[in-house]
């Protein structure tokens, strides 16, 4: 409604911002008092002749019912179509909304929201949902219990934190010499097979071009141009590159 009256003002108006200023004294629907005069208890001047007594601050009476019934009017025709939906009882099987999917769950409590409920999901976790997003059936809701702790398990890997904490207790000399012994296995006079190195490097290089040289697949689909393409030569830029 807001959109529509502030676009009519801007097209019919030379000045949108004198006819926003009179729109603004105007009186709203079902009221006796405009938007100005419930913001500054007073009439602001414009173009239009207007007496003095319209210019002194006067505070609105009854406008508070005034709106409240505007409302109440409003609401009225608003929900003339609805029904009031039938309430749930604690403790049923029902199935409410979630991601687009209906998923079973069982009524918890109410909520102190309107027409709103507490649930218990099959996981054990509990959501609120509205009446519209529930209904109420009579299958079973089968909840997934959860895994139990065992305590058992970490007093073992206390246990072995600290075996491990123990035994890493080694003397740096020992390791020292570990790693200078590591070269005096390695025989440098061992004779190494250069051709069979050669021979499986080959057989690396056939495999790979082979699989380089393998056609690719394309689809055997029939392909067509569109009726709008049929006054048109396509092959025309390709026989003057020719040329």
């Amino acid at each position: 409604m807001a959109v529509r009256i502030a676009k009519i003002l801007l097209v019919k108006c030379d000045d949108p911002h004198l006819g926003l200023v009179e729109y603004l004294n105007s009186p709203l629907s079902g009221m006796d008092y405009s938007p100005t005069q419930l913001l500054m208890n007073r009439s602001t001047r414009t173009l239009l002749p207007v007496t003095k007594e319209t210019l002194k601050p006067n505070i609105p009476n009854n406008a508070e019912k005034q709106l409240n019934k505007c409302k109440d009017r409003q609401i009225k025709y608003y929900n003339r179509g609805s029904k009031e939906l039938p309430n749930v009882a604690v403790g049923k099987n029902i199935r409410y909304l979630q991601n687009e999917q209906w998923k079973t769950g069982t009524i918890h409590t109410k909520a102190k929201t309107p027409r709103s409920f507490i649930i218990n999901t099959e996981n054990d976790t509990k959501i609120r949902r509205n009446r519209k997003h529930i209904i109420p059936t009579s299958e079973h809701v089968a909840y997934k219990e959860s895994i139990p702790h065992d305590d058992t398990d970490d007093d073992v890997d206390e246990d072995s934190d600290t075996n491990v904490d123990e035994d890493s207790n080694v003397d740096d000399n020992v390791l020292q010499n570990n790693m200078d012994n590591i070269g005096d296995d390695i025989d440098p006079d061992a004779n190494v097979d250069e051709d069979n190195i050669r021979n499986d490097t080959n057989e690396i290089d056939i495999n790979v071009n082979e699989n380089l040289m393998q056609p690719v697949r394309r689809s055997e689909r029939a392909r067509t141009l569109p009726i709008r393409m049929k006054d048109y030569d396509l092959n025309y830029g390709d026989e003057m590159l020719r040329h």
